[in-house]
Protein backbone atom coordinates (compact mmCIF):
# COMPACT_ATOMS: atom_id res chain seq x y z
CA UNK A 1 0.00 0.00 0.00
CA UNK A 2 2.87 2.40 0.82
CA UNK A 3 6.46 2.53 -1.27
CA UNK A 4 9.05 5.18 0.99
CA UNK A 5 11.90 4.95 -0.97
CA UNK A 6 14.67 8.29 -2.04
CA UNK A 7 13.56 10.16 -5.75
CA UNK A 8 16.19 7.92 -7.57
CA UNK A 9 15.14 4.35 -6.82
CA UNK A 10 11.38 5.38 -6.81
CA UNK A 11 12.01 6.47 -10.65
CA UNK A 12 14.25 3.72 -11.46
CA UNK A 13 11.55 1.29 -10.42
CA UNK A 14 9.02 2.95 -12.37
CA UNK A 15 11.09 2.90 -15.29
CA UNK A 16 11.33 -1.12 -14.46
CA UNK A 17 7.82 -1.67 -14.62
CA UNK A 18 8.34 -2.67 -10.73
CA UNK A 19 5.93 0.26 -10.01
CA UNK A 20 2.91 0.78 -11.55
CA UNK A 21 2.32 4.57 -11.26
CA UNK A 22 -0.71 5.10 -12.91
CA UNK A 23 -2.07 3.60 -9.85
CA UNK A 24 -0.82 5.91 -7.31
CA UNK A 25 -3.22 8.51 -5.98
CA UNK A 26 -0.67 9.97 -3.44
CA UNK A 27 2.54 11.61 -3.49
CA UNK A 28 4.54 12.66 -0.23
CA UNK A 29 7.36 14.52 -0.63
CA UNK A 30 8.97 14.61 2.55
CA UNK A 31 11.99 17.27 3.63
CA UNK A 32 10.40 18.80 0.26
CA UNK A 33 13.14 21.87 1.02
CA UNK A 34 16.13 19.46 -0.06
CA UNK A 35 14.01 16.94 -2.52
CA UNK A 36 13.59 19.99 -4.58
CA UNK A 37 16.40 21.50 -4.69
CA UNK A 38 18.44 21.70 -7.19
CA UNK A 39 19.86 18.89 -7.60
CA UNK A 40 16.46 16.75 -6.87
CA UNK A 41 13.96 18.44 -8.83
CA UNK A 42 13.96 17.21 -12.22
CA UNK A 43 13.93 13.43 -10.58
CA UNK A 44 10.91 14.76 -8.47
CA UNK A 45 9.23 16.31 -11.83
CA UNK A 46 9.62 12.89 -13.64
CA UNK A 47 7.95 11.05 -11.27
CA UNK A 48 5.41 12.95 -10.99
CA UNK A 49 4.60 13.07 -14.55
CA UNK A 50 4.30 9.33 -14.34
CA UNK A 51 1.35 9.42 -12.00
CA UNK A 52 -2.01 10.78 -13.10
CA UNK A 53 -3.51 13.77 -12.99
CA UNK A 54 -5.87 13.21 -10.08
CA UNK A 55 -3.15 12.14 -7.93
CA UNK A 56 -2.94 14.28 -4.92
CA UNK A 57 0.77 15.61 -3.69
CA UNK A 58 1.60 16.34 -0.43
CA UNK A 59 4.91 18.11 0.80
CA UNK A 60 5.94 18.50 4.78
CA UNK A 61 9.32 20.64 6.10
CA UNK A 62 10.49 21.95 9.43
CA UNK A 63 12.27 24.44 7.06
CA UNK A 64 10.76 26.00 3.97
CA UNK A 65 12.18 29.02 1.79
CA UNK A 66 10.46 31.52 -0.62
CA UNK A 67 11.67 29.15 -3.70
CA UNK A 68 11.07 26.25 -2.51
CA UNK A 69 7.51 27.03 -2.27
CA UNK A 70 7.36 28.26 -4.72
CA UNK A 71 8.68 25.10 -6.13
CA UNK A 72 6.13 23.23 -4.60
CA UNK A 73 3.33 24.98 -5.40
CA UNK A 74 3.97 24.82 -9.35
CA UNK A 75 3.83 20.83 -9.19
CA UNK A 76 0.28 20.89 -7.17
CA UNK A 77 -3.31 21.88 -8.57
CA UNK A 78 -5.59 24.42 -5.93
CA UNK A 79 -2.48 23.84 -3.56
CA UNK A 80 -3.07 24.84 0.20
CA UNK A 81 -0.02 26.04 2.92
CA UNK A 82 -0.81 24.91 5.99
CA UNK A 83 1.67 26.36 8.70
CA UNK A 84 2.07 25.44 12.47
CA UNK A 85 3.19 28.02 14.58
CA UNK A 86 6.88 28.44 15.17
CA UNK A 87 8.05 26.72 19.12
CA UNK A 88 9.74 29.08 20.78
CA UNK A 89 12.89 27.63 21.34
CA UNK A 90 13.02 25.28 24.92
CA UNK A 91 14.23 27.70 28.11
CA UNK A 92 15.64 24.40 28.83
CA UNK A 93 18.87 24.63 26.37
CA UNK A 94 21.66 26.70 27.51
CA UNK A 95 23.19 28.06 23.82
CA UNK A 96 26.89 29.00 23.75
CA UNK A 97 29.65 29.77 21.13
CA UNK A 98 33.45 29.87 20.24
CA UNK A 99 35.39 31.35 17.68
CA UNK A 100 37.94 29.92 16.08
CA UNK A 101 39.38 30.19 12.41
CA UNK A 102 37.85 27.76 9.96
CA UNK A 103 40.80 25.97 9.23
CA UNK A 104 41.19 25.10 13.46
CA UNK A 105 37.06 24.06 13.79
CA UNK A 106 38.24 20.33 13.46
CA UNK A 107 40.90 20.71 16.43
CA UNK A 108 38.44 23.04 18.45
CA UNK A 109 35.46 20.69 18.38
CA UNK A 110 37.85 17.37 19.71
CA UNK A 111 39.09 20.19 22.40
CA UNK A 112 35.75 20.78 23.12
CA UNK A 113 34.50 17.27 23.21
CA UNK A 114 37.08 16.61 25.75
CA UNK A 115 36.62 20.06 27.96
CA UNK A 116 32.65 19.42 28.12
CA UNK A 117 32.78 15.24 27.84
CA UNK A 118 29.12 15.02 26.57
CA UNK A 119 27.33 12.31 27.67
CA UNK A 120 25.55 11.98 24.22
CA UNK A 121 25.90 14.33 21.48
CA UNK A 122 25.68 15.30 17.93
CA UNK A 123 28.18 17.18 16.05
CA UNK A 124 26.39 18.71 13.10
CA UNK A 125 28.97 19.82 9.81
CA UNK A 126 26.93 21.33 6.12
CA UNK A 127 29.57 19.57 4.03
CA UNK A 128 28.60 15.59 4.13
CA UNK A 129 32.51 14.69 2.54
CA UNK A 130 33.69 16.02 5.71
CA UNK A 131 31.99 14.06 8.47
CA UNK A 132 33.85 10.85 7.34
CA UNK A 133 36.93 12.51 7.96
CA UNK A 134 35.97 14.37 11.61
CA UNK A 135 34.79 10.89 12.97
CA UNK A 136 38.08 9.38 11.65
CA UNK A 137 40.14 12.23 13.66
CA UNK A 138 38.14 11.81 16.86
CA UNK A 139 38.10 7.84 17.06
CA UNK A 140 42.32 8.50 16.36
CA UNK A 141 42.31 10.69 19.54
CA UNK A 142 40.64 7.83 21.44
CA UNK A 143 37.33 9.39 21.36
CA UNK A 144 34.29 6.64 20.97
CA UNK A 145 32.32 8.16 17.83
CA UNK A 146 30.35 6.85 14.89
CA UNK A 147 29.12 9.10 11.92
CA UNK A 148 26.66 8.27 9.46
CA UNK A 149 26.78 9.68 5.94
CA UNK A 150 25.22 10.15 2.26
CA UNK A 151 27.35 7.40 0.51
CA UNK A 152 27.60 5.12 3.63
CA UNK A 153 26.20 1.79 3.22
CA UNK A 154 22.42 0.70 5.47
CA UNK A 155 24.54 -1.51 7.52
CA UNK A 156 27.14 1.02 8.15
CA UNK A 157 24.41 3.44 8.90
CA UNK A 158 22.46 0.83 11.70
CA UNK A 159 25.43 -0.14 12.81
CA UNK A 160 26.61 3.15 13.74
CA UNK A 161 22.86 4.43 14.99
CA UNK A 162 22.70 1.04 17.14
CA UNK A 163 26.05 2.04 18.98
CA UNK A 164 24.94 5.72 19.59
CA UNK A 165 21.52 4.58 20.78
CA UNK A 166 23.05 1.93 23.49
CA UNK A 167 25.64 4.06 24.40
CA UNK A 168 28.41 2.39 22.60
CA UNK A 169 29.29 5.75 21.05
CA UNK A 170 28.34 8.85 22.81
CA UNK A 171 29.73 11.08 19.31
CA UNK A 172 27.25 11.05 16.24
CA UNK A 173 28.49 12.97 13.50
CA UNK A 174 26.12 13.76 10.64
CA UNK A 175 24.82 16.55 8.75
CA UNK A 176 20.96 18.09 8.97
CA UNK A 177 20.09 15.96 5.54
CA UNK A 178 21.19 12.49 7.01
CA UNK A 179 20.02 13.07 10.61
CA UNK A 180 16.50 14.31 9.32
CA UNK A 181 13.48 12.04 11.05
CA UNK A 182 16.05 10.09 13.63
CA UNK A 183 14.31 9.66 16.79
CA UNK A 184 17.83 9.56 19.45
CA UNK A 185 17.05 10.06 22.61
CA UNK A 186 18.80 11.15 25.83
CA UNK A 187 20.77 13.93 23.66
CA UNK A 188 23.52 16.23 25.97
CA UNK A 189 24.86 18.54 23.87
CA UNK A 190 24.31 19.57 20.11
CA UNK A 191 27.56 21.47 18.49
CA UNK A 192 27.59 23.07 15.46
CA UNK A 193 30.90 22.82 13.37
CA UNK A 194 29.03 24.90 10.63
CA UNK A 195 26.45 26.73 11.42
CA UNK A 196 22.92 25.52 9.89
CA UNK A 197 21.48 27.61 7.06
CA UNK A 198 18.67 29.49 9.09
CA UNK A 199 16.81 30.18 12.04
CA UNK A 200 14.82 27.16 11.32
CA UNK A 201 17.38 25.05 11.03
CA UNK A 202 18.93 26.16 14.30
CA UNK A 203 16.16 25.47 15.80
CA UNK A 204 15.49 22.45 14.71
CA UNK A 205 19.36 21.14 15.41
CA UNK A 206 19.26 22.55 19.11
CA UNK A 207 15.63 20.95 19.90
CA UNK A 208 17.21 17.65 19.83
CA UNK A 209 18.73 17.97 23.36
CA UNK A 210 16.98 19.56 26.82
CA UNK A 211 13.81 17.33 26.27
CA UNK A 212 11.51 15.58 28.57
CA UNK A 213 12.19 18.73 31.67
CA UNK A 214 16.37 17.58 31.38
CA UNK A 215 18.72 20.19 30.76
CA UNK A 216 20.44 20.42 27.12
CA UNK A 217 23.53 22.57 25.89
CA UNK A 218 23.93 23.80 22.16
CA UNK A 219 27.45 25.45 21.47
CA UNK A 220 28.27 26.79 17.82
CA UNK A 221 32.22 26.92 16.58
CA UNK A 222 31.68 29.94 14.53
CA UNK A 223 34.82 32.50 12.78
CA UNK A 224 34.50 36.08 13.52
CA UNK A 225 32.52 36.53 10.29
CA UNK A 226 30.31 34.00 11.39
CA UNK A 227 29.46 35.62 14.81
CA UNK A 228 26.48 38.31 12.58
CA UNK A 229 24.42 34.37 12.73
CA UNK A 230 24.73 34.11 16.21
CA UNK A 231 23.69 37.77 16.98
CA UNK A 232 20.57 37.67 14.18
CA UNK A 233 19.98 34.23 15.91
CA UNK A 234 19.64 36.00 19.85
CA UNK A 235 17.44 39.04 18.09
CA UNK A 236 14.81 36.55 16.28
CA UNK A 237 14.71 33.83 18.55
CA UNK A 238 14.84 36.01 21.65
CA UNK A 239 17.52 34.18 23.48
CA UNK A 240 21.06 34.68 24.91
CA UNK A 241 23.93 32.87 23.21
CA UNK A 242 26.82 33.21 25.58
CA UNK A 243 31.03 33.66 24.19
CA UNK A 244 33.05 31.03 25.86
CA UNK A 245 36.88 29.87 25.16
CA UNK A 246 39.00 27.25 25.98
CA UNK A 247 42.00 27.43 28.28
CA UNK A 248 43.80 24.52 29.51
CA UNK A 249 41.34 22.07 28.51
CA UNK A 250 38.30 24.60 30.17
CA UNK A 251 35.51 26.11 29.15
CA UNK A 252 35.42 29.36 30.21
CA UNK A 253 33.19 32.59 29.80
CA UNK A 254 35.10 34.92 27.10
CA UNK A 255 36.35 38.44 28.52
CA UNK A 256 33.87 41.19 27.74
CA UNK A 257 36.53 43.76 26.18
CA UNK A 258 37.57 40.72 23.73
Amino acid sequence: HIIVGTPGRILELIKAKKIKAHLVKTIVIDEVDKLLSDDNQQVVNDIIKTTLRDRQILAFSASINARTLERATNIMKSPEVLRLKNKEINNDIEHYYIIASRRDKLKVTRQLIYATKPKKAIVFLNKNELIQDLNEQLVFHKINSVAIYGNGTKEQRKKALDDFRTGDARILVASDLVARGLDLPAITHIINLDIPSDLNEYTHRVGRTGRAGKKGIAISIVTENEVQFIKQIEKMAGLKCMEIELSNGYLLEAKSDK
